[in-house]
C-alpha cells in the first residue's frame, strides 16, 4: 500500500462519518420527543443520584466520604456533563440492532465501514443533546447551589484529556458490539457494560466511596479515566499530576483494544449471518 492511500484511508473515513452525522442530524430533528425522553431520563438518574447521597451526607452530620451535600452537588452536576460528552455515544445498541435485522449486510457493501455510519449517526444524536443541555445545567447550579473548588490548570488538563476518553470509550463499546455478529442479540451483556460504567466510572457515586476492593479494580479499567477522574479534576478534587496515570491507562486500554479488534471484526464477519426481525 503505498504512503498516500495510507493518508487517504482515514481521510475518506473522517468524511464519511461526517456525511453520515449530517444525515442523521436531519433524522434526529425529526425524533424531538425521542430526544427530549433521553434528555429527561439522563437528567432525572443524575438528580436522583445526587439527592440520595446528599441526603446520606446530611445523615452522617454533614458528610460522608469526604464530601458535603453541597461538594456532592458539584460533583454529579460536573459528571452530567461529562458523562454526556464521553459516554453520551454509544453504538453498542445500535449496532446489534443492525445485526438482528440484517441491515448489516447493506452496510458491508458500502466503502464506509459500518462502525464509522454509526459512530456519525450517535455523534449527530450527541450534539443535539448537548446543546440543550447548558440551560438544564444553568437552572440546577441554580437549584442545589453546587461547591466546587475550580483551577485553570486542572479543567484545561480536563478538557485535554476528554478526547482520549472519549476514543477509549468508543472502543470499548465497538469491542462489546462485535460480540453482536456471534451472539446476535446482547441485550443482558449491555446491560451489565452499562452497570459496569455506570458503577465502576463513577457515575453513581465518587470513587472514594467505593469499597477498596471496587476502588483499585476501578483504576485498573478505562471506566474511572473516562467518568470519574475528568470530574474530580474539574472539581478540584482529584491531582493533576495524577492526569499522567489518566493519559498512560487511556492510551493502553485504547491502543489494547485497536489491536485486538482487528482480528475479532475479520472473525466476526465470518460468523456473522443475516437473521431479519
Amino acid at each position: 500500500m503505498t504512503a498516500a492511500a495510507w493518508i487517504d484511508t482515514p481521510r475518506r473515513t473522517l468524511r464519511g462519518v461526517f456525511v453520515a452525522m449530517r444525515l442523521n442530524v436531519i433524522v434526529a430533528s425529526q425524533c424531538r420527543v425521542n430526544l427530549a425522553v433521553w434528555l429527561v431520563v439522563s437528567v432525572l438518574q443524575s438528580i436522583v443520584y445526587l439527592s440520595v447521597w446528599q441526603a446520606v451526607a446530611i445523615a452522617n452530620g454533614g458528610s460522608t466520604g469526604g464530601y458535603t451535600p453541597a461538594e456532592f452537588a458539584g460533583y454529579f452536576l460536573v459528571v452530567l456533563v461529562v458523562q454526556r460528552l464521553v459516554a453520551g455515544i454509544s453504538i453498542v445498541g445500535e449496532f446489534s440492532g443492525y445485526v438482528r435485522r440484517g441491515t448489516l449486510s447493506t452496510h458491508l457493501l458500502r466503502p464506509l465501514h459500518p462502525f464509522a455510519y454509526v459512530f456519525g449517526g450517535m455523534l449527530a444524536f450527541n450534539v443535539q443533546y448537548l446543546l440543550t443541555l447548558p440551560p438544564i445545567f444553568a437552572a440546577l447550579f441554580l437549584v442545589f447551589d453546587p461547591q466546587m473548588h475550580v483551577q485553570a490548570t486542572s479543567l484545561a488538563a480536563a478538557l485535554v484529556l476528554l478526547p482520549l476518553a472519549m476514543l477509549t470509550k468508543v472502543m470499548c463499546d465497538t469491542m462489546v458490539a462485535c460480540t453482536s455478529l456471534w451472539l446476535t442479540r446482547i441485550d443482558g451483556l449491555r446491560g451489565m457494560y452499562g452497570l459496569t460504567i455506570l458503577l465502576l466510572g463513577g457515575h453513581l457515586a465518587p470513587l472514594p466511596l467505593l469499597p477498596d476492593a471496587m476502588q483499585t479494580i476501578a483504576r485498573a479499567l478505562p471506566f474511572y479515566w473516562m467518568l470519574g477522574f475528568p470530574t474530580e479534576l474539574v472539581i478540584g478534587r482529584a491531582q493533576l499530576a495524577d492526569a499522567w496515570i489518566a493519559v498512560a491507562v487511556l492510551g493502553a486500554w485504547s491502543i489494547a483494544l485497536y489491536i485486538l479488534l482487528q482480528p475479532t471484526w475479520r472473525a466476526g464477519t465470518r460468523a456473522y449471518e443475516a437473521v431479519g426481525t
